[in-house]
This record gives structure tokens, C-alpha cells and sequence, in this order.
């Protein structure tokens, strides 16, 4: 499922017009964008939590021998609820 269709889905859930579903869809990414990006996390009831995880700066030694710095590194990590794990395995027995 891509964008379009996950924004087409909700709207005809909600019986909303796909307009403002995509315009909740681009401000809750912008939302869990800033707060990842300012290192906090966000916690979905029932989905997951989005969380951010920093990676230090490290030097390294290539196979060439030489060292080589590595920048600090700031990326997103998903954690699904229980409930949607199960939900998830329900669905694969059906």
C-alpha cells in the first residue's frame, strides 16, 4: 500500500473528503518528524511507537588501513504494539 492508497482507505473509513486526508496525513508526518528530529519519540495507542536513535561519530579503520570519521547519524526506529503484532499474526493463520 502506497500514500495515495492508505490516504484513499482512511478517507472512505471516515467519509471524509481525500483532501483533508491528505492534509492530516502530511501534518502528522510533519509532527512526528519534529519531534524525532529533537530526539523525542512518539507513541501511537494500538499502532507503535516512532522513536528517534542517535549514532555517535566513530573513526574506523577501512580495509585499506587507513581511519576514516564517520558522522553522527540521527534515524527513526518503528516499535509495533502488541496489538497490532497480533493482529498482524491473526491475519497470516487466516
Amino acid at each position: 500500500m502506497n500514500q495515495s492508497e492508505l490516504n484513499k482507505a482512511i478517507a472512505a473509513k471516515l467519509k471524509r473528503p481525500i483532501d483533508d486526508v491528505e492534509k492530516l496525513s502530511a501534518a502528522f508526518a510533519d509532527v512526528v518528524i519534529d519531534f524525532c528530529s529533537n530526539g523525542d519519540s512518539v507513541a501511537i495507542p494500538r499502532f507503535g511507537t516512532i522513536k528517534s536513535v542517535s549514532k555517535k561519530e566513530y573513526i574506523a579503520v577501512g580495509n585499506d588501513g587507513k581511519k576514516y570519521l564517520y558522522p553522527p547519524k540521527i534515524s527513526a526506529e518503528f516499535a509495533a504494539s502488541n496489538i497490532l503484532k497480533n493482529k498482524v499474526k491473526e491475519a497470516a493463520n487466516e
